[in-house]
């Protein structure tokens, strides 16, 4: 006989009601939060035979710090890069999450964004790991000079780096509990190039180069760059102007922009050092309740656990797990 519409509304209540309780799960604890379990699925199903309800919930994960950008983010977890200092930094408050691709413009960016930052249609609210910060950082493939199979007219740049933050805000949207803070974007700018080093590393690495296969070009990219910060203004979103503070730094520097570029393109850990003063920062001005000295560590210290009770330490939100 099969179920009454009443009757499978009050059914979906009962299953969602351990979800509810979790998303609303605050630690008292003054100095460090007991995160939530995530709910990963709930399926029902209803027909005349069967009357089966599955709930199954996947372990703790921390929310997480997502980097998406080229090889200028992929690069960012090498010894004394940004990313490497970010995981330190955020250590038991933020998982750094690198989703840098080498060589990307955004036309393969919003083709990656796609499956790393899913929208559902329709709509559906499923609970995933919150994503409390994102970067994008496109536009030094972008601003390869034409005709190249990287490049990406200025027009189309910006159309694109809108649709990313669109899609990422999309994303959090349908991800998130409904009373969870919405995910914080932050758009960085390409750094300057360096068209002397450029030159000097594609000579190195392709015997037949000539000069006039250069494919960087000094005047395009900081226009690419002007596009990131009046795109982040138009979203009413946060900038890092990387072009302009390695700019300014190498004025005063012995070596010049030859202190900040590896290779006339990609940075060196000093050049990364630039950008993680920018970006702390920026944090600190727009949003310092994500800075990594406000935010509260998950779990507790060991000297605060409970020596002779431990479980009392660790408030657990309702859910009995098998």
């Amino acid at each position: 006989m099969p179920l009454g519409p009443q009757l499978a509304t009050l059914l979906k209540i009962i299953i969602y009601l351990p979800l509810i309780a979790q998303v609303g799960f605050q630690s008292l604890h003054p100095v460090f939060r007991i995160p939530p379990f995530h709910q990963k699925m709930v399926s029902v199903d209803l027909n005349e035979q069967n009357l089966q309800a599955t709930t199954s919930y996947e372990p703790f994960s921390m929310d997480q710090f997502v980097m998406f950008g080229d090889s200028i983010t992929q690069f960012a977890w090498g010894r004394g890069g940004l990313g490497s200092d970010l995981a330190h930094a955020y250590q038991r408050k933020l998982d750094v999450v690198n989703r840098g691709f080498s060589g990307y413009n955004t036309v393969w960016g919003l083709e990656v964004a796609k499956i790393i930052f899913p929208i559902y249609s329709p709509p559906i609210q499923i609970i995933l790991p919150k994503k409390r910060i994102v970067t994008i950082w496109f536009g030094a493939n972008d601003a390869v000079i034409p005709p190249k199979p990287q490049t990406v007219s200025p027009e189309q740049f910006s159309e694109n780096l809108n649709k990313l933050v669109e899609i990422v805000q999309e994303h959090d949207r349908q991800t998130s509990s409904r009373n969870s803070p919405p995910v914080q974007i932050i758009l960085i700018t390409p750094p300057p190039v360096s068209i002397e080093m450029r030159a000097a590393d594609c000579a190195a690495r392709f015997p037949d180069w000539k000069p006039e296969n250069m494919d960087r070009d000094s005047g395009r990219t900081k226009m690419f760059a002007e596009l990131v910060c009046q795109v982040a203004k138009e979203k009413g979103l946060p900038v890092v102007d990387i072009w302009t503070a390695i700019t300014k730094a190498s004025e005063a520097a012995a070596q010049g922009l030859g202190e900040y570029l590896s290779d006339g393109l990609h940075l060196t850990s000093a050049g990364y050092n630039v950008v993680w003063k920018e970006l702390m920062n920026l944090i600190l001005r727009h949003f310092p309740h994500l800075s990594p000295q406000e935010m509260k560590q998950d779990f507790p210290w060991w000297n605060d656990i409970n020596f002779e009770h431990p479980e009392k330490s660790f408030p657990h939100p309702g859910v009995t797990l098998t």
